[in-house]
């Protein structure tokens, strides 16, 4: 994520918005069609359902927060 933000700010100049989505869901075992219903999904595939949708989005914030710091450290804020 810090490498996704920084290519951002090296492309922009700064980061003024994080649009952060991420999402998986429990896909189809091989030879299966459709998703499975979450009382049949195993452990470990809970915990990449979690890692993905929960600290992806974290991962992403942190990145962010700390460019808008760096930004308003430097006198980069605009518009206030």
């Amino acid at each position: 994520m810090e490498a996704l933000v920084q290519a951002a700010v090296s492309e922009f100049g700064r980061l003024d918005v994080m649009y952060n989505n991420a999402g998986i869901t429990n896909l189809p075992k091989p030879g299966q069609v459709g998703l499975r219903l979450l009382e049949n999904v195993e452990q470990d595939e809970i915990d990449l359902l979690y890692r993905v949708n929960v600290n992806g989005v974290i991962y992403g914030c942190q990145s962010a927060i700390r460019q808008f710091e760096r930004q308003a450290n430097e006198g980069g804020n605009r518009g206030g």
